[in-house]
């Protein structure tokens, strides 16, 4: 007895110092220059010219208002930076600056300068001349309370050489903003503005377009990223002698890892065919099919895993099974199997070659599958 005492004290005593050990444990402090995930709602971008661009990164539509004034708020920050001129000096140096107010109106600044081991020049006319590689960064970062709660906006000004951020002064900013308000309603429908390679651009100044916000992201691994989309298509294939129209609504996840992409995706897609009945009536029917697909595809430099231009052929396996039959258009247990894809404008257009057959490879027929659309989110 006395043993099983002493055992019993000793586990105590462990146990008390492994909970003294965890609850003496710190927690991480919050960066206060970086945004929480998924705050931003809205992104509008402005070409500069000369390379220069201009992101203006909403919590809320209702946000674009405080920033019909970007003059203003470009005299504020420079009036702020004029404290650490001689430290951005050197112009050899790629800068970052992020520049947040709180909800007190406090401001922060953190500077990030960064040179590269070795010096680029240009030669003009026989003279050299320092060659900048790298852009410099500003951001912005306001923080504010709503109704709702609090909420962050963020402009980000990507130029060429900082110096230059003071040239931007009086040149029509404001305008841009003012425009911007008049042409925001009814983008999402088309109206004042033009979709293409993914984004909306504005009819009465093309240089002002509308551009999704980060994708939905479930975290990230060693700089790999898993990320989540939606989407439908409008799809039309050969069966045989028929044509037939369809739609397909699926669900995607796609891991990059390195510069590679692996997606896999679920669909469902009913096909519609219109035959007639005895009395010379049309028909509409539908066979529902459940597709599972895999693709593979190389990512180019500098673009995210899914909202890039993936124009080209890729390796991809594609295998579909019908669950919901009516009529006699196809056979029981049919199924439909493609092993790649061809995509056209910026990944919205794409053929698949496939061939349907049912059972074990009975009554094989080729086929070819187009699909118009795109994702969701």
């Amino acid at each position: 007895m006395k043993k099983i005492s002493w055992l019993m004290l000793a586990l105590l005593s462990i146990t008390g110092s492994l909970c003294a050990q965890d609850t003496g444990k710190k927690k991480p402090v919050p960066d206060p220059f970086e945004l929480p995930s998924y705050s931003i709602q809205e992104v509008f971008r402005f070409d500069l010219q000369k390379n220069n661009q201009l992101s203006l990164q909403l919590g809320d539509m209702q946000d674009l208002k405080h920033w019909s004034n970007m003059d203003s708020v470009l005299q504020v920050f420079l009036g702020d930076m004029k404290a650490f001129r001689d430290s951005l000096a050197d112009p050899a140096t790629t800068k970052r600056i992020d520049y947040v107010i709180d909800l007190a109106g406090r401001k922060k600044i953190r500077i990030r300068q960064t040179r590269l081991p070795e010096a680029t020049f240009l030669l003009d006319k026989g003279e050299p001349a320092l060659l900048k590689l790298e852009q410099d960064t500003i951001n912005i970062l306001a923080i504010h309370s709503s109704p709702e709660g609090t909420r962050y906006d963020r402009l980000i000004f990507l130029i060429n050489q900082y110096d230059d951020l003071e040239s931007f002064l009086g040149k029509d900013l404001n305008g841009k903003m003012a425009l911007l308000q008049q042409n925001i309603d009814g983008y999402y429908v088309g109206k004042n503005w033009t979709h293409r390679n993914r984004a909306f651009y504005m009819n009465a100044d093309p240089s002002i377009t509308k551009v999704q916000p980060e994708p939905l992201s479930l975290g990230k691994i060693s700089g790999n990223t898993l990320e989540i989309d939606a989407g439908a298509h409008v799809t039309a294939q050969n069966y045989k002698n028929y044509f037939i129209p369809s739609f397909a609504l699926q669900m995607r996840v796609a891991v990059k890892i390195g510069s590679n992409q692996h997606s896999l995706r679920a669909s469902w897609e009913p096909l519609f065919s219109f035959p007639s009945d005895a009395q010379g009536h049309t028909q509409t029917i539908h066979n529902d099919f459940l597709t599972f697909s895999y693709m593979y595809r190389k990512i180019k430099d500098g673009a995210t895993a899914l909202f890039d231009d993936n124009n080209g052929i890729h390796a991809a396996l594609s295998f579909g099974y019908l669950v919901n039959r009516q009529g006699d258009l196809f056979p029981k247990h049919s199924y439909r199997f493609s092993a790649a894809q061809f995509n056209l404008v910026h990944g919205n257009v794409i053929l698949e070659p496939c061939i349907y057959f049912h059972d074990f490879l009975r009554e094989v027929t080729p086929g070819i599958r187009i699909s118009v659309g795109g994702f969701l989110f």
